[in-house]
């Protein structure tokens, strides 16, 4: 009699996250997956079409307790520049824990394209929230920017991560802290 699995969708979202805890992003393979998920290898590929959305479903769900920990420190009021230093040390932690998947997805840049817009409008949506507790109102295109440039101060070698951050927060505050 075949078994049946109450919540395929989460046993497989645990199996692939042990297999790239063990294996990294290279080693991640949904034959692996469906085995230690005890379903068919067609059962993964209904709820992930390939590797790279099974990759980016454990990052969303990772980053979900991430993002709900900064949410956390909104509600405490906590200053804009400690604000944006905890989002960019955050999106540290999180791409160092995981430049092997990062570095497995590399042939899709389409895909990681995409994957940055929906990073970044998360970005820009706690933002939103923070300066909105703090009574502060920028537009829509300096949150944005703003959420883009702590990114990139997170992310990219060589900038003054000091320098990137007192830039996101004068454009939010207007120049004011």
């Amino acid at each position: 009699m075949p078994k049946v699995l109450t919540d395929p969708k989460t046993s497989i979202l645990a199996a692939a996250r042990a297999e790239l805890s063990e294996k990294g992003g290279n080693g991640l393979n949904i034959r692996c997956v469906a085995k230690r998920a005890g379903v068919s290898i067609g059962s993964v590929y209904n709820y992930y079409p390939d590797k790279m959305h099974l990759l980016v479903a454990l990052f969303l769900e990772e980053w979900t307790i991430v993002y709900s920990g900064l949410e956390k420190e909104i509600e405490a009021g906590v200053a804009l520049d400690k604000f944006l230093n905890d989002v960019r040390q955050a999106i540290t932690d999180f791409e160092n824990d995981h430049k092997d998947a990062f570095f497995s997805m590399n042939g899709e840049p389409s895909r990681m394209k995409e994957g940055h817009k929906i990073f970044r409008s998360a970005i820009a949506a706690l933002i939103q929230k923070e300066v909105a507790v703090l009574g502060i109102s920028p537009s829509g295109d300096l949150i944005n920017a703003s959420a883009e440039i702590v990114i990139r101060a997170a992310i990219e070698e060589g900038l003054n991560a000091d320098t990137m951050l007192n830039l996101a927060q004068q454009a939010l505050t207007g120049g004011n802290k």
